[in-house]
């Protein structure tokens, strides 16, 4: 919500240099999607894996167009 505000107001542009998010964004407590259960269990073994090979970023610059491709194609997923 604080980044919303910021975003579309030049006072609180001017106002704050800095915001740093340190909730998570979503929860998957009662989430009924198979795909979607199994990495919220499995988050710990993805991050130990992926920081074990020192894999710190997953897509990079190419996240944007990911996304971009994949919402032109199924806007439900977006």
């Amino acid at each position: 919500m604080f980044y919303g505000i910021t975003a579309n107001q030049d006072y609180w542009k001017s106002k704050v240099n800095l915001f740093v998010a340190l909730a998570p964004i979503t929860r998957l407590d009662h989430a009924t999607n198979g795909l979607l259960t199994f990495f919220a269990g499995a988050v710990s073994l993805v991050g130990n894996t992926l920081t074990f090979f020192h894999v710190y970023d997953l897509l990079g610059s190419g996240t944007s167009k990911l996304t971009k491709g994949v919402c032109g194609i199924i806007p439900q997923f977006c």
